[in-house]
């Protein structure tokens, strides 16, 4: 593990570094290498920074996560290593700079680079070995192995089937509490809270984008989640929004609820894209 700690803007930044592993690499293999960084109230990252900078000819980023919670992001990256040496030898993956905003502009933070080791496919005095046939196998053990597939297949099946019926309904709960408030504001803290729920981390008014990915199907209701994006921003960030009609915003809230309600209820998903 490396960790670095820097001071930008006169506030504490600190940043770990951790490598899934130092050793055992071979060509084609993924190495991952997850940063977690600490940053002071009010201070977020830029996402865009995080598929910046530039990989030796070798290296390709596969894919970047990210997840927010208690003033640290945890930023997981999945490279694919294409490089077969004849020894082995120490390979460092590159660092990056990452951008943060806070009160008093941008500013950015360099995560070091990860020295990780990898070895050839086979020693320089590897001796060739012959092919030989398998034995054919008996007819019991084809047997056998056939009944313990069938039931591993049923027992995954029956589990399946088990964890659908139980898996969590988010917005049930919250069609119920939006019908019972008066107030618009009241009823759109409840129906985000349950976003944020959906999303697995805190949602901003900029970050409909992420709730997408985090959940494909919502992308049905892209324009009302936009319309209550909006209305999330205006809510926070306004000190004079446009003014609206309080009981028309209720009422698409409610239903906007509901909406989401019969969504889940048709699509499994959990909080990221399996289901």
């Amino acid at each position: 593990m490396w960790s670095i700690a820097v001071l930008i803007l006169g506030l504490p930044v600190a940043v770990e570094v951790h490598p899934e592993r130092a050793i055992g690499y071979w060509v084609g293999d993924l190495v991952v290498i997850e940063a977690h960084v600490r940053v002071p109230r009010g201070h977020r990252l830029d996402s865009s920074s995080l598929h910046e900078g530039t990989l030796p000819e070798w290296l390709e980023l596969r894919s970047v996560r990210q997840a927010y919670r208690g003033g640290v992001y945890r930023i997981r990256w999945t490279y694919q290593v294409f490089l077969s040496p004849p020894d082995v030898i120490p390979v460092q993956i590159p660092g990056r700079a990452l951008r943060l905003q806070g009160p008093d502009g941008a500013y950015e933070v360099e995560v070091p680079p990860v020295t990780v080791y990898f070895s050839p496919l086979a020693g320089p005095a590897a001796e060739p070995t012959r092919d030989f046939t398998p034995p054919r196998p008996s007819r019991r053990a084809v047997y056998g192995h056939g009944g313990l597939l069938a039931g591993l297949i049923g027992g995954w099946t029956a589990v399946w089937t088990w964890r659908r019926r139980r898996r969590p309904r988010l917005f049930r709960a919250v069609v119920r509490q939006v019908q019972e408030v008066q107030d618009p504001t009241e009823a759109l803290t409840r129906l985000w809270e349950a976003l944020e729920a959906k999303a697995g981390a805190a949602l901003f008014p900029h970050d409909l984008d992420r709730l997408l990915q985090r959940w494909p199907p919502a992308g049905r209701l892209r324009a009302d989640l936009a319309w209550l994006f909006e209305l999330r921003e205006a809510t926070l960030y306004r000190p004079d929004p446009d003014p609206e009609d309080g009981s028309g915003v209720l009422e698409r809230i409610r239903r906007l609820a509901q909406d989401l309600d019969r969504l889940e209820r048709r699509s499994w998903n959990s909080r990221d894209r399996t289901g």
